[in-house]
């Protein structure tokens, strides 16, 4: 697969139950993304993309990051 937020190759870890992706990138880290906020994310420039990332570690601190409707505030939604 490739990582929603960067586009390089990265690793589906989504468990079946979850409705959403689990992603493993080597660039971008460890995240999950809801099913909701998948479209929106990728229509944003790669700018935004890794500002909703880094929205999302931030919020985490020491859990896996999760991209939500938190991460899209403060105009990076499209």
């Amino acid at each position: 697969m490739r990582c929603p937020v960067c586009d390089n190759s990265a690793r589906d870890h989504t468990p079946s139950e979850f409705h959403g992706i689990v992603v493993s990138c080597a660039t971008c880290g460890n995240y999950d993304i809801a099913d909701e906020y998948l479209d929106e994310l990728r229509a944003l420039e790669t700018a935004g993309r890794l500002e909703v990332l880094r929205k999302a570690k931030q919020f985490a601190k020491f859990a896996r990051p999760s991209i939500n409707r938190h991460c899209f505030k403060c105009g990076y939604s499209p």
